[in-house]
């Protein structure tokens, strides 16, 4: 597939802007060909009558569908709220805790606190991301 680009509308540009700007569209229209054969192949397994085009409608069912089936529990954004809320009272709390003078620290509980808030962002990071795959 060519794509052609007007050179007018890239003037004032440097010819390696200009060579990564065609990079990312023929990426991009790659990835939505992709996405584009992914919903033709869909409707066509699912559709008996003899008409098997795809038309707009299917693409906006297909999203919706996509949306529905990554979409994150009540419990789950709960979860998430309150992680979210925690990490942040405990970054500041470690921030108020430092002390540029070592001796003025108590360093096993500003070694715990931080421990704390770690194991906090990774469930974080579970819950918006792993656990949706």
């Amino acid at each position: 597939m060519e794509i052609e680009i007007i050179d007018s509308s890239l003037s004032g540009y440097s010819e390696d802007a200009k060579n990564n700007i065609k990079e990312a569209i023929e990426e991009y229209s790659e990835i939505l060909i992709e996405e584009t054969d992914k919903v033709e192949k869909t409707h066509r397994s699912r559709t008996s009558s003899s008409v098997k085009e795809v038309v707009g409608s299917h693409v906006l069912e297909a999203n919706s569908n996509l949306k529905e089936n990554f979409r994150q529990s009540k419990r789950d954004k709960i979860i998430i709220g309150i992680l979210q809320v925690l990490a942040s009272i405990l970054s500041i709390v470690v921030g108020c805790m430092w002390d540029s003078d070592a001796n003025k620290i108590n360093l096993p509980m500003f070694i715990f606190i931080i421990a704390i808030t770690l194991l906090i962002l990774f469930a974080q990071f579970y819950y918006t991301v792993l656990k949706e795959r």
